[in-house]
């Protein structure tokens, strides 16, 4: 019943974000890239997906290991994994001042024009 319930919170996420991405991709693209931004936005999306293979491989255990072993494995990974986690947060943190205020120049200038 888990994994139901985690894909039913993973679908509801990827709805919420997915729109809100994509808008603000075009938003921030200039008029002749609006499509190639669109298209990085979809590369991206490709890439992480390729970059969570990468860490599922990462965190595979091979055949044989005793369950203590298989413990530390788990520990480690889980460990670098929320490590990963809280940088990424940090450096949205930190870009999103940056972020807004490009937002804001993009609506005075559309304002203005």
């Amino acid at each position: 019943m888990w994994i139901v319930l985690f894909y039913i919170v993973f679908e509801i996420s990827e709805i919420c974000l997915s729109p809100l991405g994509l808008a603000l991709t075009t938003k921030l693209a200039p008029r002749r890239l609006g499509g190639y931004a669109m298209g990085v936005w979809f590369y991206a999306t490709a890439a992480a997906n390729f970059v969570a293979g990468v860490i599922g491989d990462y965190a595979a255990v091979p055949k044989g290991t005793t369950p203590a072993a298989e413990a530390s494995i788990y520990e480690h990974g889980f460990f670098v994994y929320g490590l990963m986690a809280i940088a990424a947060g940090i450096i949205l943190l930190v870009l999103a001042p940056f972020l807004k205020r490009l937002m804001h120049n993009r609506d005075d200038a559309e304002a203005a024009g």
